[in-house]
């Protein structure tokens, strides 16, 4: 019996990265759409937690999930930053994106933000044609993963170094035994033009801790605002379940 699935997912060059972990094995894959990998592999997953804002915000920038990540982050913080409000993702140029962010929350949006705006347009609006997706798809963040993972301590290297991918992984393994080697291959296997190495590890992290935490995962903060379409604002945390294993 295969038992719980968990998947992890992260935007990347290629389109998306999605590590699929089970009780019993594990696979990775990279999909073009979000529609493409729903189709052939969320659908029947008990959990499928994205690196990606999931849910938006109508008129403030400050989601409360994304204060109080920063405020468990401390020195870190700078790695969370505000999604756009639901209405900038209608502009056609990055300009009037900032615009109608502007006009909504007197905030502008960030360099990092506009990156990912395509990204989190694709998840938006997935989300909005496909009820049965609200509640699977749930919204993470990998350096918060890590954080709790590391026992409430803070990283030391970033993801963008070697020595932080080496560090994370160590991380991971302590968790997922196989993570390493699961990473090793994704990393030999896809073209980094394709995905990058910390695509990969955030993917992985995801993946993980939906798998030792099974149903009993945590959320930022414990009782949610919800958003225009009813699904709530909240970043998911590893929960209870790891206490038991660790």
């Amino acid at each position: 019996a295969v038992g719980m699935i968990s998947l992890g997912v992260d935007g990347c060059k290629g389109g998306w990265i999605a590590f699929r972990l089970t009780d019993v094995d594990a696979s990775f894959a990279v999909f073009e759409s979000i529609e493409s990998q729903w189709s052939q592999w969320a659908a029947p997953s008990d959990l499928c937690s994205f690196d990606i804002p999931v849910d938006l915000a109508e008129t403030d920038l400050y989601r409360s999930c994304d204060r109080l990540a920063r405020k468990l982050l401390g020195a870190r913080h700078s790695s969370v930053f505000n999604p756009p409000v639901r209405s900038a993702l209608a502009a056609s140029t990055r300009g009037e994106a900032a615009a109608k962010n502007e006009s909504n929350t007197a905030k502008r949006i960030s360099k990092q933000t506009q990156h990912i705006i395509p990204k989190i347009r694709q998840v938006d609006r997935f989300l909005v044609s496909t009820p049965q997706a609200r509640g699977v798809i749930r919204e993470t963040h990998p350096e918060v993963l890590f954080h709790v993972l590391n026992n409430g301590s803070p990283l030391s290297i970033k993801k963008s170094f070697s020595a932080g991918i080496d560090e994370r992984l160590d991380i991971l393994e302590h968790y997922y035994e196989f993570s390493r080697q699961l990473a090793t291959h994704a990393f030999t296997s896809i073209t980094r033009s394709t995905v990058r190495r910390d695509d990969v590890i955030d993917a992985s992290v995801c993946a993980v801790v939906g798998l030792v935490s099974k149903s009993k995962a945590g959320s930022l903060p414990e009782k949610p605002g919800i958003d225009g379409y009813g699904m709530p604002m909240v970043i998911v945390i590893p929960g209870t379940a790891l206490k038991e294993i660790v």
